[in-house]
């Protein structure tokens, strides 16, 4: 707030006019007659009396202007005596990234190297110092935070800000199962069931289970055993095949639950399994085909298996290509069949296809299927086969022997002689002519004619089933990203112990062009801090960072420009050449690690960015070796700057003969001092002359206007005369407001060069203002005075940060129970409802405290952000008629947020200062510019208070509204 004026008069030439013309009409009535009545300011030009008082009137006011500027001009006269000036205007800065050009290697990019702002030509940004610019692409970035068994994919954070909080993802932990024979199932099988054997074996551990194509399956465990666990599904199928770990197979997975996190605290407690079996049960299925011998036979139907007339040889064809695959399983064929007793015995032979015909040992539960039951057997190999036209997997019943039944035909009954004797009687012995008699004409009383006699087997269904229990043929195991065969633990932590994050850069021009030397990185953090945001401690360890050279990782040279990561700024990595490429993350790439300290494995810098190839600019133009003038060897030399305004930084020089000391001979006298050869001596800025004496080589500049400005010789040293022997061998003229850029405006190299793809600024730049004012010199510099540059109490430290920089609007300073110190400043942002710091401008501030800080208070110095405190406001009012309670207080919540606007705001224009006391009253005046509002009945703080006393870093915003409308009564 500006320092109010001493004023000694206040009166206006009008005003004095007119009490000389009062006085005149008292002392001269006669003169005051002739003017016109009631005209207070009458003056006429032909009346030398007026005139002159008009005169005397405009006299007085100009001397009465100056004495109520006295005082002031003492005052400001006063400041200057003691050094506290003017500052000057400052200029904006920035890093500047360079993209290179595909195919090209290092590239040098000289310190002043200039880019313009896309908009204006004329705004200039020079880099502050050399870079060589590397073809370093970084394609991907990570974090790992193995206490959480999580990471995140932060890819997003290359090459621009990202002010989005990583989304953790569960580290993968997976146990893959393939096995075609288990786990390739056409029809859904009735059971299957995974049996784990080992030691920690939890139905948590082992909680989501997959196929191979991902599809969730629903497990129906056995009674939970510390060291035996099982799983069983039904309706399990699965028809095509996926890869695990570059296998093809036919998988099944499972994964932990959701909230089972695997990490090495809990190394002790992890599942370790030391077999694995799987049973696999089908439901009754039908053949593919059934035939006999050459014809398709229907049993779904019903039919004869060897045909209505069997015979031996003839057989019974069974076709399946799913079950009979399943080697080594318990097959069974359930047959439904008539009961029957065949007149013959019968015997089958069982047999399978494996590249021609094989014996099939079998157990009969059917006697060759005379009755109703089960044929089992485990299943041989089977290959396939092309029978009656149909590929597939073949078994057969043959009738090897007996049969179910006779043919017709004719049979012996009785022979001749049996005839003869029931004819002529058995004890007639001469029946030898009879016999040949009928033998001749071929008459045999013996024979007939007999019907087929068939009993064949008629099956009404047959149903295949098989169970197989075996070991699957692959286990593989997944953590992380890392895929391994099962030797024991399934879920392995991640080996590192500590949090990181890793960025992975293409490895081809890597390896060839940035091993061996500097990267350069831009380390993006967040941009602002609040009261609340507590910094580490300066003693607590910084992360590391570290690359792998083919079996470890092995730290690296660090070149730290982010104040241990608190800032925002530039680190500068030595890459060594032993540094290989390596695969993480399902990537081979060139990576780099940044780990969270031993002593805090879990503590990680917030990135919000990396960016390659970065440099500080500065807007302003650097200008070297410009003659400013010549010395008169007298006092009163003011010279001036070319190119204005001046920013802080410059050499002047003055050229002149050096003084050579005088020197001691030994055991005598001193000799005289001499002169020695002439050279350009540079010169010192001072604030005032007040304390330089006629040796000092000193001088003052004004950096708004260029002015500078000699000693006469007893205060301060006059330049010695010489032609153009001033000169200003550096300096660097820019600055102000309009050097603060938005983001990837400064695109326009002013030199352009074909290695160089393009340049830009990925943050605003920030800290360009322009010079003092009087009414801020007025204000502050009593408090610079008391300070006298050294920051010594609490108030000393608010004094000092507000003379930091002209971008601190507000700062305080208070002390923590710790014995840390805390400096709480506002940025002057006037826009912003709620300023907050940046970290260019804690930096800032900081390097300036601690500079003027005793060295036991500099180490614990912090600078922070206000913290801002919602303040619940209860009103009561009368609104007008027709107006809205809900439209009401949403005008009260938008009105008291500005009015709680730190900077100022309506019914608040003063603004907000550290330490203030928030009262009611204010409140409900403000709330009567509210529109619709006819009476603010009252207004109580949160709590019900009268007024909240503002604390530390505490400064006000609108919280909670609550309106009471009163209708009256």
């Amino acid at each position: 707030m500006p320092r109010p004026p001493y004023i000694l008069d206040a009166r206006t030439s009008d005003d004095v006019y007119a009490d000389a013309l009062r006085l005149a009409k008292v002392y001269l009535p006669q003169w005051a007659g002739f003017w016109p009545a009631g005209s207070p300011q009458y003056f006429a030009t032909d009346d030398p009396g007026l005139v002159v008082l008009k005169l005397l009137a405009q006299l007085h006011s100009t001397l009465g202007t100056q004495l109520n500027r006295a005082p002031d001009k003492h005052f400001l006269t006063f400041l200057d005596f003691f050094g506290v000036e003017l500052r000057g205007p400052q200029a904006a800065r920035v890093p500047l990234t360079f993209t290179l050009a595909d195919g090209s290697g290092p590239v040098e990019i000289p310190p002043n190297t200039q880019v313009a702002s896309e908009a204006d030509a004329n705004l200039l940004f020079e880099t502050t110092r050399p870079l060589v610019a590397l073809p370093a692409r970084l394609v991907a970035g990570y974090m790992l935070a193995p206490a959480a068994d999580t990471y995140s994919e932060v890819t997003s954070l290359v090459g621009s800000p990202d002010t989005g909080a990583p989304v953790a993802t569960p580290l993968a932990h997976v146990l893959s199962l393939g096995s075609a024979t288990l786990f390739q199932q056409s029809t859904p099988v009735e059971e299957l069931s995974i049996t784990l054997q080992g030691v920690n074996l939890f139905q948590a551990d082992f909680a989501r289970w997959t196929d191979g194509a991902g599809t969730p399956l629903r497990p129906r465990f056995s009674p939970e055993r510390y060291d035996t666990l099982t799983a069983s599904f039904t309706s399990f199928s699965q028809t095509t095949a996926s890869q695990v770990g570059g296998q093809t197979s036919f998988w099944i997975s499972v994964r932990p639950s959701e909230d089972v996190r695997i990490r090495s605290a809990d190394a002790e407690i992890l599942p370790q399994i030391s077999n694995i079996s799987a049973t696999v049960r089908s439901p009754r299925l039908q053949a593919e085909a059934t035939y006999t011998n050459g014809t398709a036979v229907d049993l779904t139907k019903g039919g004869y298996p060897f045909g209505q007339m069997p015979a031996v040889e003839d057989a019974f064809y069974i076709a399946s290509t799913d079950v009979f695959s399943r080697v080594g399983a318990a097959i069974s064929l359930d047959f439904e069949a008539t009961s029957i007793s065949p007149p013959t015995p019968v015997r089958l032979a069982w047999e399978s296809w494996d590249d021609g015909w094989q014996p099939l040992d079998v157990l009969d539960g059917t006697d060759a299927l005379t009755h109703s039951g089960r044929v089992s057997f485990t299943c041989p190999p089977m290959s396939l086969a092309t029978i009656n036209g149909r590929t597939s997997r073949w078994m057969r019943a043959r009738i090897a022997s007996g049969g179910y039944g006779l043919p017709g035909g004719i049979v012996v009954v009785k022979s001749a002689q049996y005839v003869v004797d029931d004819l002529i009687g058995p004890y007639v012995t001469d029946k030898g002519e009879v016999l040949d008699i009928l033998q001749e004409h071929d008459l045999n009383f013996g024979y007939e004619y007999q019907p087929p006699s068939y009993v064949p087997p008629y099956v009404a269904s047959l149903r295949l089933r098989y169970e197989l229990t075996e070991r699957p043929e692959l286990a593989l195991t997944r953590n992380g990203f890392t895929d391994a065969p099962l030797e024991l633990l399934p879920y392995q932590p991640v080996p590192e112990q500590e949090s990181a994050w890793y960025l992975g850069f293409a490895p081809e021009d890597f390896l060839a062009h940035v091993r061996g030397r500097t990267l350069s990185l831009l380390v993006l953090l967040p941009t602002t801090r609040s009261g609340t945001d507590v910094p580490p401690a300066a003693s607590a360890a910084a992360p590391t960072w570290s690359a792998f050279d083919g079996s470890t990782w092995r730290a690296l040279k660090v070149q730290d420009g982010t104040n241990v990561f608190t800032t925002t700024g530039i680190v500068k990595l030595e890459i060594p050449s032993w540094m290989t490429s390596s695969p993480a993350f399902g990537q081979v790439l060139a990576w780099l690690r940044l780990s969270a300290p031993e002593d805090d494995p879990t503590r990680l810098p917030p990135l919000q960015g990396i960016v390659p190839n970065p440099v500080d600019a500065v807007n302003g133009v650097l200008w070297t070796h410009e003659v400013l003038g010549s010395g008169t060897g007298g006092p009163g030399v003011t010279l001036e700057f070319p190119r204005k305004p001046v920013l802080e930084g410059q050499t002047v020089q003055v050229f002149e003969q050096t003084p050579i000391a005088p020197q001691t001979v030994p055991g005598g006298q001193p000799l005289a001092a001499v002169a020695g050869p002439r050279t350009w001596v540079t010169w010192t800025e001072v604030s005032s002359f007040s304390f330089s004496s006629a040796t000092d080589r000193h001088y003052l500049l004004d950096h708004a206007s260029g002015m500078l400005t000699f000693g006469d010789g007893v205060r301060g040293m006059a330049p010695p005369p010489g032609e153009n022997n001033i000169q200003a061998s550096q300096y660097r003229s820019g600055g102000g407001l309009g050097g603060n850029q938005p983001a990837l405006t400064l695109t326009q190299l002013q030199r352009a060069r074909p290695e160089i793809d393009s340049v830009t600024n990925v943050l605003p730049s920030r800290g360009g203002t322009g010079a003092d004012t009087l009414d801020a010199l007025r204000t502050l510099g009593p408090r610079r005075l008391k300070a006298r540059d050294r920051a010594v109490s609490a108030g000393d430290f608010a004094t000092l940060a507000l003379t930091s920089s002209q971008r601190v609007a507000r700062a305080t300073a208070y002390a923590e129970l710790d014995g840390r110190l805390f400096v709480a400043v506002v940025p002057r942002e006037p826009a912003d409802l709620q300023p907050t710091v940046s970290s260019d401008l804690v930096e800032e501030v900081g390097e300036y405290l601690r500079a003027r800080a005793p060295f036991v208070v500099a180490d614990t110095l912090d600078v922070v952000g206000p913290e801002y405190v919602p303040i619940d406001v209860f009103v009561r009012a009368v609104l007008e008629p027709g107006e809205q309670e809900a439209l009401i207080r949403e005008r009260m919540t938008a009105l008291l947020a500005l009015f709680f606007a730190p900077l100022g705001g309506p019914g608040h224009e003063a603004g907000w200062d550290f330490g203030a006391t928030v009262h009611a009253a204010d409140v409900a005046q403000a709330l009567e510019a509210v529109p619709g509002v006819m009476v603010i009945d009252g207004v109580t703080l949160a709590g019900g208070l009268a007024s909240l006393p503002l604390v530390r870093a505490w400064l006000p915003t609108v919280g909670t509204v609550t309106l009471e409308v009163n209708h009256g009564g």
